[in-house]
């Protein structure tokens, strides 16, 4: 009779440990997931923060060669004239204060060189999530059309 309480014991501390290890193995498989579904977005946003940043860009290069004079003149300036871009018309000088797509701030910055040849162009595509501001840019130096 001694023996038998000394194993039914025994028997308790081995499922405890069994179930132990079970649940860490599945808080692991847990967190994996987690951290999954989490690089998933970041991958999505920055994919669409990337199209739209291009957009913006290939938008820009048709208005360079549209009316170079009034891009080079009118749209930058040499210490950079910065444009928020919600949508693909001139819009107002200066940083965005609204976003667009949900999350997203899209600024370019016109920097005309000193010696009235060239544009620089600086896409930014901005958003924020829960792990903070992330953003994609774009550089590209727009020379007079031929």
């Amino acid at each position: 009779m001694k023996k038998n309480l000394l194993n039914s014991g025994q028997s308790l501390i081995e499922l405890l440990v069994a179930l132990t290890l079970i649940m860490l193995v599945v808080v692991a498989v847990v967190g994996l997931a987690a951290v999954s579904i989490k690089t998933s977005y970041f991958a999505k946003r920055e994919t669409t923060a990337k199209r739209y940043a291009e957009e913006a860009m290939e938008w820009l290069r048709e208005q360079k060669k549209s009316n170079w004079t009034d891009f080079l003149f009118a749209k930058s300036t040499t210490t950079g004239q910065k444009y928020c871009f919600n949508s693909l018309s001139w819009p107002s000088v200066g940083a965005c204060t609204t976003t667009f797509g949900g999350i997203y701030k899209r600024e370019a910055t016109l920097s005309r060189s000193s010696d009235n040849k060239n544009v620089t162009v600086t896409v930014v595509v901005s958003w924020s999530d829960s792990s903070g501001t992330h953003e994609t840019k774009l550089v590209s130096v727009f020379t007079a059309p031929d």
